[in-house]
Order: C-alpha cells, then structure tokens, then sequence
C-alpha cells in the first residue's frame, strides 16, 4: 500500500510498454553494481525513488523525511564503517515506466546505491527488479501482491508494507466494526488502488456485507456530480474509499456535500488519507469538523505503542518537514529501514548489499539472548562490543517473515485537526487472514 497511486505522464501506451520492457530487460541483467566494492570513502547511499514533481510530487516530499530523519541519526552518532548515511533523489513521477528509466539512470550515473527505498505499488513490480538486478536492497512500500512471498527477489528484498489486497480488507473489517450495512465503494481508477479495491471487496463479501454500490472514478476529473448522484441515489450508510490525489478527493467531498447538504455517514480510508495535504485540501472543501467527525483511516502504524525512537522522529520531524504531522503509516517504516541497514553493515563489517542483506530480518526479530537496542548509537555500541541485537525501532518491528514478507495488524484513527490518534483496539492478523479467504 501507499499513499501515492497514480499514473501522470502523457504518452502512448506502446511507448510506455516499449520503454518498460527495455528497462526490466536491462534491470534483470547481471546487474552493473555487482563489481562495485561498495567500500569507497563515499558515503553510504539510500535511493529513493517516488515521484518528486507532478499532481502528486506531495507523496516523494511527505514521504522522504523518513529516509532524512533515518540519516541524521546514523551521521549523529559517527556513520557506518566510516562512511556517512545519504539520500539520492529518484525522481519516479509516479509512472511505472518513466520511474524504471529514471532508476536505471540513477545506478548508471549516479552515486553508488547501497539500497532504495520508496517504489510505490503502480511502480514497484517494475522498480522493484531493477534494484534487486543490481545486487542492492530494496524496500518498496509497494503493496503489489507479486511482490509478497516471492523467494526470487527474497534474498535482497524488504517489504515495507503489507499487501494492499489485505489492506483492503482490513478497510472491510473496518466498515463491519463501525456498524456499516451498506458502505458505497468508491474508489479512483489509477493502477495502485485496485489491489485495495479487491481487497475491500473481497472483505466485505466474506463478512456478508453487500455494498450499495460499487464506483471507480477518474483520477483528476473536474466534477463528481453524476457519480456522487448515483452514490446519494443508492442511501449508503457509509463509504469505504480510496482517492488519493488531494485536489479529487476535495472536489469529491464539495460535490458530495452540494447535493446530500452535509456529511452525515462515516467514511473509512486508509493510510492515503493521512497526509497533511489530504487534509487541508478536503478540509478546505468541507471544514474540518465534518472530517474529525465522519473520518476513518486504517492504518498498520500502532500509535497506542510509543517507542524511544518514535518520539525521537515526532521531534525531529519539523527539522525536514516543518509544523506538518508525518505520515506514521509509512514513515516509520521507511526510517526504520535506514536504521536497521545501517546496522546490518556493522554486524557484516561491509557496506557491500551481498555481505549485510541478510543481517537485516535477524536484526529486526532478534536471536537467543540477543540486546535490546532502541536507536543507532545504541546498536553501534552493542555491536562494537560483540553483542548480538534486536532493534526496536519506531515500527515496533517490522515482522518480516522468512521471505521478507510484513503482514501485520491494523488499527483505526481518527482525526482532530493536525493530529490523529488510535481508537479501539487493533485488527488482528488472525481477524484479517479469516475475512481474506
């Protein structure tokens, strides 16, 4: 799952198919880093490839503080091996094609990649083998089904994110919780929200909840009057939703509102809704008191369990965001990744991907007798002094299965302004592996 699911570059399909073929042909290759040494002074190099520019250039800027906040802390308490933790830009523009050229571009050009984060769920099947191509880590937050399970990308590969089918469906346990007989289901129709769409339909199947009606609406459209139309004709008593484009899901809820008078029904979203851009851009149409009152998101982040470093992220946020709250969804993630990485070069005594990739799921779930370590520095030292460890990070643990898989619980938000919190307890894994099937 992620919270940017869009297609934006205009160009004929051939030459999108075209293009695309060339670039996994290229990336699936022998891969041009495997010679690197990866032991260079230069600096220990994270990737990040999500869109930078475009409609939906938000989701690269929400989503890198991650990556930033992740580097400051590994720099502040000396580096790893000697080298300093980085960023490079992998400007995607949210298309499939355009960010497999823009990847192999960075691995033929650019600074040496240690891994790459970002790779949202339209783009990551494409992206995805590309960086495992190269011999370097990656973490896509891509909730692509293709990419869970899959004991060929395995050995370099670190899923982020659960599959968006099962978000999907926890969106439907959702739905069931809140007491909603008859959700419309409404969702855009760019290529990451189908998975999640599948998911919630398949969900609310399984809990015998028959929706009142079933949408998929154009991303960017100017109006949603008919499509709203046929959503108040039907009487829903809540909607289960995906569109992520802040400006559509504004003109969405105007139109909404225009013609039932007001927001009376719940509306349940996932995490692409949890964006400070989301919010002001819905609030702007609607005020914010119809969205603290009727909104909510499903989320895998817990904010009921507040880790050491997670407050250190809730402070050290404004430093490379300013005022605006950080998407926990997928942030906390992202930054963990960073760390654990970091500190899996220091267990493998290298920075070469090969060496210090399967140090990262034993780190994450810990061995027999294995030190607790809540940051960095305190993974540094533990390591140093020939301690095993198990990182507890901002995630709280990432769950990474034998295949580098995450499938993990779900919690309900709510909205207050800028803030949101958990309310009630989680969705199990158990819960949503049964509504699944």
């Amino acid at each position: 799952m992620l919270s940017h699911r869009f297609s934006i570059t205009e160009r004929s399909r051939f030459l999108k198919a075209s293009s695309l073929a060339v670039v996994l042909a290229l990336g699936l290759g022998t891969g041009a880093s495997a010679s690197n040494s990866h032991t260079s002074s230069k600096p220990v190099t994270f990737g990040f490839a999500m869109p930078f520019t475009g409609p939906l250039a938000n989701e690269g800027h929400q989503l890198e503080p991650g990556l930033l906040v992740g580097c400051a802390q590994v720099n502040a308490a000396g580096g790893v091996l000697g080298h300093k933790c980085a960023e490079e830009r992998v400007n995607t523009l949210g298309d499939a094609a355009d960010g497999a050229l823009a990847l192999r571009k960075a691995f033929a050009t650019g600074p040496q990649i240690n891994a790459v984060l970002g790779m949202s769920s339209g783009e990551g099947p494409a992206e995805v083998p590309i960086v495992v191509g190269q011999k370097v880590v990656a973490y896509p937050v891509a909730g692509d089904q293709s990419l869970f399970n899959n004991r060929k990308f395995a050995k370099y590969l670190y899923m982020d994110e659960p599959p968006d089918s099962l978000t999907g469906v926890s969106m439907a346990l959702a739905v069931a919780r809140l007491k909603v007989h008859h959700p419309a289901v409404v969702f855009s129709n760019n290529p990451d929200a189908a998975p999640v769409r599948v998911g919630v339909l398949n969900g609310l199947k399984n809990l015998k909840i028959k929706p009142a009606i079933n949408l998929t609406v154009a991303q960017g459209a100017a109006s949603y009057g008919t499509e709203v139309g046929r959503i108040v004709a039907s009487h829903p008593d809540g909607i289960v939703m995906e569109i992520s484009d802040p400006a559509s899901a504004a003109t969405f809820f105007a139109n909404l509102v225009a013609q039932a008078g007001s927001l009376k029904i719940p509306f349940i979203d996932d995490a692409t809704a949890s964006g400070q851009q989301w919010n002001d851009a819905v609030a702007h149409a609607i005020g914010n008191p119809a969205i603290d009152a009727h909104e909510w998101i499903v989320s895998t982040q817990n904010g009921n369990t507040v880790t050491p470093n997670y407050s250190y992220m809730l402070k050290e946020w404004p430093k490379f965001h300013g005022p605006q709250p950080f998407n926990a969804s997928f942030n906390t993630p992202i930054f963990d990744s960073v760390i654990v990485s970091c500190l899996a070069m220091l267990e493998a005594n290298s920075t070469v991907p090969a060496k210090w990739a399967p140090y990262v799921a034993k780190i994450d779930a810990g061995q027999k007798g294995a030190r607790k370590v809540y940051n960095y520095a305190q993974g540094k030292s533990a390591i140093a002094a020939g301690k095993t460890i198990k990182y507890i990070g901002a995630t709280d643990g990432m769950g990474w299965n034998k295949d580098h898989s995450r499938i993990v619980p779900a919690f309900l938000y709510r909205r207050s302004g800028n803030n949101m919190s958990v309310s009630g307890a989680g969705i199990t894994v158990r819960q949503i592996n049964a509504a699944a099937k």
